[in-house]
């Protein structure tokens, strides 16, 4: 597969113009920009290389952050037929991807046995169409370290949302990512806190982001959401973690959609609701395949558990599944 990778920085700029790049001040008003060249600047040895690099996927293009080995933000277009096909999880794997130079780099390994788990910013599920693109998905380039509930339920659900607009819009375009949000203490104090797993210190987000725009013939809307990285409780929605756009923006400090004129956009979750689709049939197979995935026994009874508080209904349905899952870790 073909690869392109783009410099975004001053790694793969040299000589007068990457000092021009780095030493230019930008001083905006509505009016006009003025740029002060400091381009006379040097050093002997040159100046520090720090690239943020683009990498482009079939269905999907990172922009990743060297030091935390997580996405900077991925982006994705989605539209019916990307849902249609035959492509399935269980012809991928996790997987390093061999362009990011190996200094920057994550692996499994760190992800294995750190109470983490491996999280998708682009679904794997948004790729049916085509096996190698799906199989893309899986690079850990697309990973974060998430929450393993929040992975299984509230992001599962939302990423299920965003997959039925395409049933609505003509196409849909969303930015997923991490972040490391401020906490502020009983005195004022305010400071970012966040762990990092594995030989390589893979920065663990606070948080998540998803921004998405959807367009039909009609109208295009815009909606923004910021989901805290740790179990949600089961009554929420995305509409309780929507934010506003140029917010988002700020956390993750970059403009999305920069060729889309705000003014022409209606807000998503006032135009569409910005529910959850739950449904019976959608609910007994997510709570399924968790069980069968339960990695160990305390997991598959947390998992049990949950069932018989917030899913009472799906109990007798789910109990040959849970059962059959407990007797395989008895007999190990």
């Amino acid at each position: 597969m073909q690869r392109i990778l783009a410099g975004a920085a001053l790694g793969f700029l040299s000589g007068a113009a990457a000092y021009k790049a780095i030493f230019r001040t930008l001083e905006s008003s509505d009016e006009e920009t003025v740029v002060k060249d400091y381009s006379s600047f040097s050093l002997a040895y040159g100046l520090p290389e720090f690239n943020s690099d683009l990498y482009h996927y079939n269905n999907h293009v990172v922009l990743y952050d060297n030091a935390k080995k997580v996405p900077v933000w991925v982006a994705e277009h989605l539209t019916l037929d990307n849902l249609r096909g035959t492509a399935t999880r269980e012809q991928s794997q996790f997987q390093c991807d061999d362009y990011v130079p190996r200094l920057f780099r994550s692996s499994n390994d760190d992800y294995w046995d750190s109470g983490w788990s491996r999280g998708h910013m682009v679904p794997a599920g948004d790729n049916k169409h085509s096996q190698e693109a799906m199989n893309d998905t899986f690079y850990l380039t697309n990973i974060v370290p998430q929450d393993i509930d929040n992975n299984a339920y509230f992001w599962c659900k939302l990423e299920r949302y965003c997959r039925s607009l395409a049933r609505r819009y003509n196409f849909v375009e969303i930015v997923s990512g991490p972040l490391w949000l401020p906490l502020t203490t009983n005195d004022g104090r305010r400071f970012v806190k966040y762990d990092v797993i594995g030989k390589n210190d893979v920065a663990v987000p606070t948080h998540l982001f998803k921004v998405v725009v959807g367009e039909n013939d009609e109208e295009i809307v815009i909606g923004a959401f910021v989901v805290p990285n740790k179990d949600i409780p089961d009554d929420k929605q995305p509409i309780d973690y929507q934010r506003p756009i140029d917010v988002v923006e700020k956390m993750v400090g970059a403009k999305m959609f920069p060729r889309l004129d705000r003014r022409q956009t209606e807000d998503l979750c006032e135009r569409d609701g910005c529910k959850h689709l739950d449904s019976p049939e959608f609910e007994l197979s997510l709570f399924q395949g968790i069980i069968e995935g339960a990695y160990s026994l305390p997991r598959l009874e947390t998992v049990w558990r949950r069932v018989k508080k917030s899913h009472p209904w799906l109990v007798e349905k789910l109990k040959g599944a849970y059962l059959n899952k407990r007797k395989q870790f008895q007999q190990k």
